[in-house]
């Protein structure tokens, strides 16, 4: 219904329930007709419905706006895990690798990749903000900060033995505790770490060395060139706090602070001899009880240690010495040499703490102790003559049985 006025003076009078609309027709009214007004009137439901439709429009818009977003969050999401699973499935099944053309080495995957450039050819390193040690990855920092100076420890629930990595706790509960170990497939040989046997089969059936870019000495194992780098031509030295004694790696001086300070010590379970260092004890076992020997591939003589036959090598068949620097005096064993320069040069004496004798070796005084204080004797198998140095019972098999 319209009602049309042709006087601008003139007030409708509507009933207070309507509500006025007031639309223009024409583009410009006021050129046709003075004054002419249109008003539309429609009634409280035809309004109500109007609103009812535009809030319903609204609605409809809004919710389709929100599935298209949650569509595209979707697409996005699954392009996401597909990108994964394919990284994945590139790098499993098809094999995937990623490498470098500066030095040639390949990754398994893409950030191992970019953590070795950053480090290695980058020299991107990490710094301590407490004690300055740098480090090549932002994990080792981390791991260092809290064992070294947050006092972070993993504590081993069946022994007690602590440990600052939790990855070597699961390896020292797997190796002692559960009997986890792996088995060479080529030589059947056992080793209690998996990296130990991967060391094993790269050094001992693949021929992997590592060599020293400085003097061209070769090492089986990475970790052992990066010491020796460290300790030779770097300087790098630990120092025991307790005693100012020095050691080129710092698990050597974990253990001698365990060993010498703390008094923990390794027993042997047939004959009940206690030893300062693990490696000792194991040294101990094999030689003894086990009967392992490491014969010279070169003269076939025969050692109880595997350290004394590399020895041997070095000094007698491939002629290496050791010089002092100071009186230029050669020798065929490093540790010839160092007993040599504490005694001669350094004047370091040992006492005995039972009646005050002085030697200028270590091993002399606990020879002392051993067969003066303690009555230890060392008997010959074959002809039952005692000596109180073990050096003189070998010494006497030598010369008289052999």
């Amino acid at each position: 219904m319209e009602i049309v006025f042709e006087s601008e003076e003139v007030k409708p009078n509507f009933d207070l329930l309507t509500i006025q609309k007031i639309d223009d027709h024409f583009q410009n009214p006021l050129q046709n007709v003075k004054g002419r007004n249109i008003i539309k009137i429609e009634t409280e439901d035809e309004m109500k419905q109007a609103i009812f439709s535009d809030a319903a429009e609204k609605f409809t818009m809004n919710f389709d706006r929100k599935l298209v977003e949650q569509n595209q969050k979707r697409i996005s999401k699954k392009s996401d895990q597909h990108h994964k699973i394919k990284t994945q499935v590139n790098t499993i099944h098809i094999g995937s690798i990623y490498g470098r053309e500066t030095c040639g080495k390949t990754f398994t995957y893409k950030n191992n990749l970019q953590t070795h450039i950053d480090s290695m050819h980058n020299g991107i390193t990490y710094s301590c903000d407490i004690c300055g040690k740098m480090f090549k990855r932002k994990g080792e920092l981390t791991r260092h900060v809290q064992s070294a100076h947050n006092g972070v420890t993993y504590s081993c629930d069946t022994c007690g033995k602590l440990f600052t990595r939790k990855g070597h706790l699961k390896i020292h509960i797997d190796a002692v505790h559960n009997g986890v170990t792996y088995s060479c497939d080529i030589c059947v040989k056992t080793l209690k770490r998996k990296n130990d046997l991967k060391s094993h089969v790269q050094s001992v059936h693949n021929g992997v060395t590592y060599s020293c870019d400085t003097c061209g000495k070769l090492f089986t194992r990475k970790g052992h060139l990066k010491i020796h780098i460290d300790s030779v031509h770097n300087g790098t030295k630990h120092t025991c706090n307790t005693c100012g004694k020095t050691f080129n790696h710092i698990s050597n001086l974990k253990i001698h602070i365990d060993g010498i300070h703390n008094g923990i010590t390794h027993a042997c379970d047939i004959y009940g001899k206690s030893f300062p260092y693990k490696v000792s004890l194991k040294t101990h076992i094999d030689s003894r009880h086990n009967g392992t020997t490491h014969s010279c591939g070169i003269c076939g003589k025969s050692f109880t240690q595997k350290s004394n036959l590399q020895t041997h090598i070095k000094s007698i068949h491939n002629g290496t010495k050791h010089m002092c620097s100071k009186c230029g005096k050669k020798f065929a064993q490093k540790s010839h040499l160092k007993t040599h320069i504490d005694s001669v040069h350094n004047s370091v004496k040992h006492l005995c703490d039972i009646c005050g004798k002085s030697f200028t070796q270590k091993g002399s005084l606990q020879t002392h102790i051993k067969s003066i204080h303690n009555g230890t004797k060392h008997m010959c198998s074959t002809c039952g003559k005692r000596f109180a140095p073990k050096v003189h019972l070998k010494i006497h098999i030598d010369s008289v049985h052999m």
